[in-house]
């Protein structure tokens, strides 16, 4: 019988359009083909909307929630009598070596999507007004296709590099080398750059929002860059990306993209009572979602932040914060590294304590369902209770697991800015400085004499933007990275062996131990189920054999 080689999606039509927030907010388009579809520029908007959408598809794997857990900012969590799946990400010992499956699975969709737009974007017959589109639906999906690219190499490590569509009996390929992908990658983005026009934040439509531009492809191939150059050593991105381009890209977007920083840092998450909303100057670019679809296939389109409920308070709403799982914990080494004055410590933790001794109205968190509570929980993307989510749930019979809505951000100005200072430390100190003290500066207005730090072209200068970028950036994904890039001896030392007192299911404090085992090299395992599918042609990663 012939094998049916699953897994990398390659048996998927071009799959149903659901939509989140503005461009994305379409009728889904589940009985159309690739071989009769594409004709007309509405065709072609429609498989470009498809490639986007397979950004939303996370729930508890969510690679933010995976990046946290894996790294020293958060504990495993969730319900006392749930299963152990991210404490064993916490511990690296992953006891269902399938965990990260659908994420696999996803990102491959992703990649396929991309790929039959791309092969048929030629059949589509273009009006005159319609002049540039096709080359920018093509930039807008290379961006997506090195996105998932990037998660499935960084995550996964060796993958295999599926650049066309294929024939079932083509698509059992083996795995390509790390510098192959990266190099794809590379190619995507910089495609990207020198296509999309150079338009400013204040001049994109409202309607454009969420989708891609010109500076993010700069911030993205930057990150690429410091990860690949860091993690594997290399002076280049691939051959394709040197030191100085990944400069020039970061300096284009400060000086020429009309993004900015926000006035004060805590205005950026709802829970501020000043939340600055979706789609503020400080957003580069962010994956678009929406709690709008409430019919009966709402569970399987993932249209809302299906992830953003898993870090929510354990079972029960405590106003404002809305109810959830109570997954990933914070880390109190984490919630102490800040100094003080920071005002990202509070704009981005919600420490329990703290909350009930200065509000009487604050409840005392229920512990008796809640895994390793360390009175401290994300404050940058809470569920809310009573919000507009909530409401349209009660009213049109959504339901609170997958009716959030919180765009997640993906490129925030600040990290671009940071990101410069990283790559100009060793040509221009000056411009580095400046940089790095517009993020400390608004981190503590006001308290900001004497809360100075002086960069330095060596390793004490890689160290303080590492610091800075912890507390800029924490529990946006990217501290495990931020860690792995330094070097796999630096992910073993921060995160092995660290210690955190927990309470669970109403037990008395008991100790939570993080673990890093230095032979998978910060790889997660190549699911099981893929290997099996491949009849051995896909190879573990080691430490997971």
């Amino acid at each position: 019988m012939k094998k049916i080689n699953i897994y990398i999606g390659l048996m998927l039509v071009i799959l149903a359009t659901s939509c989140s927030d503005d461009f994305l907010e379409k009728i889904p388009y589940d009985k159309k083909v690739a071989e009769n579809f594409y004709s007309t520029s509405t065709d072609a908007f429609e498989g470009v909307v498809s490639v986007y959408d397979m950004m939303q598809y996370a729930g508890w794997d969510a690679p933010i929630i995976l990046a946290e857990v894996a790294s020293d900012n958060c504990l495993g969590g969730s319900g006392a009598g749930d299963g152990p799946g991210l404490q064993n990400i916490d511990r690296f010992d992953v006891g269902n070596i399938n965990s990260y499956e659908d994420l696999w699975i996803m990102y491959y969709k992703g990649i396929y999507r991309a790929n039959v737009v791309l092969e048929n974007i030629d059949n589509v017959t273009w009006t005159q007004k319609e002049a540039g589109l096709k080359e920018k639906y093509i930039a807008e999906v290379r961006f997506l296709r090195a996105f998932y690219y990037f998660n499935l190499v960084q995550l996964f490590g060796n993958v295999p590099l599926v650049t066309k569509t294929l024939a079932p009996e083509d698509a059992n390929i083996p795995q390509a080398t790390p510098e192959e992908v990266y190099k794809y990658i590379a190619e995507d983005l910089k495609y990207v750059v020198e296509t999309l026009p150079a338009i400013s934040f204040a001049k994109i439509p409202q309607s454009e929002y969420g989708r891609v531009t010109k500076w993010a492809a700069e911030g993205l191939l930057a990150r690429v860059f410091l990860y690949y150059t860091g993690y594997y050593g290399k002076t280049d991105l691939a051959g394709v990306i040197t030191k100085s381009d990944a400069r020039n890209y970061l300096d284009d977007v400060i000086n020429n993209s009309g993004y900015g920083l926000l006035d004060k840092f805590e205005d950026l998450w709802e829970a501020s009572p000043t939340y600055a909303g979706e789609d503020n100057k400080e957003t580069v670019f962010a994956i678009k979602y929406t709690y709008k679809n409430q019919s009966n296939i709402a569970w399987s389109q993932h249209d809302g932040n299906v992830w953003q409920v898993m870090i929510g308070c354990r079972a029960k709403n405590y106003p404002p914060f809305g109810k959830g799982w109570g997954f990933a914990p914070v880390t109190p080494q984490l919630y102490y590294s800040f100094d003080p004055a920071d005002s990202r410590q509070n704009g981005s933790i919600t420490h329990w304590d703290t909350l009930m001794a200065h509000d009487p109205n604050v409840k005392p968190y229920d512990l008796i369902d809640q895994r390793e509570w360390t009175s401290m929980l994300w404050k940058k993307y809470m569920p809310k209770a009573n919000s507009e989510a909530q409401t349209a749930t009660e009213e049109l019979g959504g339901n609170f697991m997958i009716n959030n809505y919180t765009d997640q951000i993906i490129i925030r100005y600040a990290d671009i800015l940071l990101m410069a200072a990283e790559l100009h430390l060793d040509d221009n100190l000056g411009l580095s400085q400046r940089y790095f003290n517009q993020v400390r500066q608004r981190a503590f207005r006001d308290q900001y004499a004497g809360k100075e730090k002086t960069l330095a072209n060596n390793s004490t200068g890689i160290q303080l933007l590492m610091e800075e970028r912890r507390h800029e950036l924490a529990l946006e994904g990217l501290r495990y990275w931020d860690l792995l890039r330094q070097g796999v001896e630096v992910a073993e030392s921060t995160i092995d062996g660290m210690t955190t007192t927990v309470i669970s299911g109403g037990l008395p404090p008991s100790e939570s131990v993080s673990i890093f085992r230095p032979e998978t090299k910060g790889l997660f395992p190549i699911p099981l189920t893929q290997i099996i599918l491949s009849n051995g042609v896909l190879k573990q990663n080691p430490g997971w054999e």
